[in-house]
């Protein structure tokens, strides 16, 4: 099982560079002004290394996977908010416009929120799902139950 564990994080570390490659990274989580998607990208990262620290550990990683577990709902939580968030960008700058100009920039102000809304809540699950993709695979590697019981 312990295949099971470094393949996941050898398929994440491919995953991101394929996600670079593509410029989703650029996209989505650089091109966000809110912030939001960088915030979730680096709860991620964290989340991962605790259960890099858990893997280490033979005494107490059960504190490094409820952290994990807690990082993770961080993850969905935020990218909830990133939605509201970019909802507000989206209808804020929705007017009524009287020139081709005012439509323009009301389009784009409703693309911006809409790109942020989704972009943050497709962040937020994947980070979360990773994670506990990870916690499933530490756990069936020291014969654990799902709860790390």
């Amino acid at each position: 099982m312990h295949f099971v564990f470094w393949a996941i994080q050898a398929a994440a570390a491919l995953g991101l560079v394929a996600a670079y490659w593509q410029g989703w990274l650029a996209d989505y989580v650089l091109s966000d002004r809110t912030g939001i998607s960088q915030a979730i990208a680096i709860l991620g990262i964290v989340g991962s290394f605790y259960m890099l620290r858990a893997w280490r550990e033979q005494w107490g990683y059960e504190r490094h996977l409820s952290t994990a577990g807690t990082i993770a709902s961080w993850c969905v939580q935020l990218g909830l908010l990133g939605t509201l968030v970019g909802m507000l960008i989206a209808l804020g700058g929705v007017v009524t416009a009287s020139g081709a100009a005012e439509l323009k920039g009301m389009v784009a102000s409703l693309v911006e929120g809409m790109r942020i809304a989704i972009g943050t809540s497709i962040i937020g699950c994947i980070a979360a799902l990773f994670l506990g993709i990870h916690r499933l695979a530490f756990n069936m590697a020291i014969g654990a139950d799902d709860d790390g019981e």
